[in-house]
């Protein structure tokens, strides 16, 4: 379930001979000189490596350089397998370097194209929520959420889609630790050959599992036949902030705050009300949509590789 990475290892002690070596194994190569000094750059069968006197750095899809795309993900087998063939192309091991990012995903083949799940995803807490015409980031500092069409994402940037995937609908659950990691997972250090121990891989993928079900959900509205005049003008309010869209709602309420119309108080009150009329006993039901993708969610880790 890993695809992108990135991290650095010290390369102080290494000769400026040993350092040229290793360069001469990239293709498309920069080369840069500034305040910092030198560094060369390049691609080495799909991932970024950068070299300079004191560090050599690593970025870009395992997946891609492992498996020739970066579609599919890789397990902790074949994570040790591919850093192996690294380590054993640049005479170094690659297993000691520091993360300073790791994406953990899986591809969930759905019953419906991807972009028919994103209006019933709500909000998570701490986290700033966008939406895209391909899916929707959840966003903070050191992490983000993303649920998203693979495939989309793939025609949209013109890369021939392999024939085993066209047709599918296949959503795509990303979820990455960008930034401190180690505080993130409360850990002294995290590095590569982390990813492949095993008690390390089953903690981020309940991570990864965990994150998806903080997201608020927004159920489906069900007009029944009520005699509670309260209960109709809850079910109307309810049926318009769907047909509106809790997001543009919410939206709205914070543009009133910003523009000094409402004070934090009320602001904060509204919200809740929103939120709340989206989720009334008696009057809404959980959507198919959603039990579909967290059942998807939850066959995912299953069974851990």
């Amino acid at each position: 379930m890993y695809d992108t990475l990135r991290g650095n290892m010290s390369i102080a002690h290494l000769s400026n001979q040993e350092k040229y070596a290793k360069a001469s194994l990239l293709n498309k190569v920069t080369e840069v000189y500034n305040d910092f000094g030198y560094s060369i750059g390049g691609n080495y069968n799909g991932v970024q490596i950068k070299i300079n006197e004191n560090k050599i750095h690593l970025q870009g899809s395992l997946s891609k350089f492992a498996l020739g795309d970066n579609i599919q993900t890789l397990t902790r087998r074949t994570t040790l397998d591919a850093i192996n063939s690294l380590s054993e192309a640049f005479k170094m091991d690659f297993g000691d370097m520091n993360l300073t990012r790791i994406d953990i995903s899986n591809n969930l083949i759905m019953k419906h194209p991807p972009e028919v799940y994103w209006d019933k995803l709500g909000e998570l807490k701490y986290f700033n929520k966008t939406v895209h015409k391909n899916g929707v980031y959840f966003s903070k500092e050191s992490e983000q959420l993303l649920l998203y069409g693979k495939l989309n994402e793939y025609k949209a940037k013109g890369l021939v889609i392999p024939s085993i995937y066209k047709g599918l609908n296949m959503l795509r659950y990303e979820y990455r630790l960008t930034g401190r990691i180690c505080k993130t997972l409360n850990k002294n250090e995290v590095k590569i050959m982390h990813l492949y121990d095993e008690q390390f891989y089953i903690d981020l993928l309940k991570r990864w599992q965990n994150k998806y079900f903080q997201i608020r959900k927004i159920n489906n509205i069900t007009m029944k036949p009520t005699t509670s005049a309260k209960q109709l003008e809850q079910i109307f309010a309810s049926m318009f902030i769907q047909s509106m869209g809790q997001d543009k709602c919410l939206s709205m309420v914070k543009e009133w705050q910003k523009t000094n119309d409402l004070d934090k108080k009320i602001a904060y009150d509204m919200r809740n009300k929103i939120r709340s009329l989206n989720n009334l006993k008696g009057i809404s039901e959980e959507s198919q949509l959603i039990k579909e993708l967290d059942s998807k969610i939850i066959d995912s880790i299953s069974h851990f590789r």
